[in-house]
């Protein structure tokens, strides 16, 4: 799972998107205004109640406000794109963003299908380090018991008696 930005990153993304907002009538870029000595969470929180609009960056060229927004990892989570604000984009919700999700969910599906076949058929094990998914497959998949079941030298009768094995 993706771990969300917090409300300082969304701003300094804010910030380097050139998001503008529109105070008494005037398009201000997010930049250029002050709040005195505010956090940049407090900066963004205000910049969600105001009239704020962003460029959507997938590249249709629209701006929405604030409210329509959501930020994206440009590289996503899953092929180790971090949670850092050089990797974050906005982009509008509904056709941008729920367009790039669901073609990223068909192709991470995908792969992890085909590397949970192979490591069944194959008997393949991958590194624990390279995916969450596959580590959360190893534990859930019971492998053979650890101990040994019987002792190498002695063995116990149906009769309940126990004997040295030959």
């Amino acid at each position: 799972m993706t771990r969300p930005f917090t409300p300082a990153q969304k701003f300094r993304i804010l910030v380097n998107h050139e998001a503008v907002m529109l105070v008494a009538g005037e398009a201000v870029p997010v930049s250029r205004f002050h709040w005195g000595t505010l956090s940049n969470t407090k900066r963004f929180a205000i910049a969600r109640r105001l009239n704020c609009a962003v460029k959507c960056s997938c590249g249709c060229g629209v701006w929405a406000p604030l409210s329509e927004i959501d930020f994206d990892h440009v590289k996503e989570h899953v092929s180790g794109g971090l949670t850092a604000i050089k990797n974050g984009a906005p982009l509008r919700r509904k056709p941008c963003h729920a367009a790039k999700s669901a073609e990223m969910a068909a192709v991470t599906g995908k792969v992890r299908r085909v590397k949970r076949k192979l490591t069944v058929t194959l008997g393949l094990r991958g590194d624990p380090s390279t995916s969450p998914d596959d580590a959360d497959d190893r534990r859930r998949r019971r492998a053979w018991p650890q101990r040994r079941m019987s002792h190498p030298t002695l063995r116990r009768r149906f009769d309940g008696t126990v004997e040295q094995r030959p």
